[in-house]
């Protein structure tokens, strides 16, 4: 068992994140399979109303992430900003 959870610490991010996605979809497919409650929205429909949910929050998150490193860049860059204006000893 440690073995097996070494692997999965010790992998990069992009194989976790394609393995949790494998993972996923197969247990979709085999809730669609064999569902424990018959419930009467259309599965497929509503898979793609979320998949629209995340596609716009992922969107949005990379969106904002590359405002924010822009506008760090810019201050540092251009000697902006309140911090600049009082000096600090490094907290060490």
């Amino acid at each position: 068992m440690d073995a097996f959870l070494l692997f999965f610490e010790q992998i990069p991010t992009w194989p976790k994140v394609v393995w949790v996605m494998i993972c996923l979809g197969l247990r979709w497919v085999l809730e669609g399979m064999f569902p424990l409650v018959r419930l009467s929205y259309r599965k497929w429909r509503h898979g793609i109303v979320n998949g629209a949910f995340l596609a716009t929050s992922f969107a949005i998150n990379a969106l904002f992430g590359v405002a924010t490193v822009a506008a760090s860049v810019w201050t540092e860059a251009n000697h902006f900003g309140f911090l600049r204006l009082v000096e600090l000893s490094a907290v060490t």
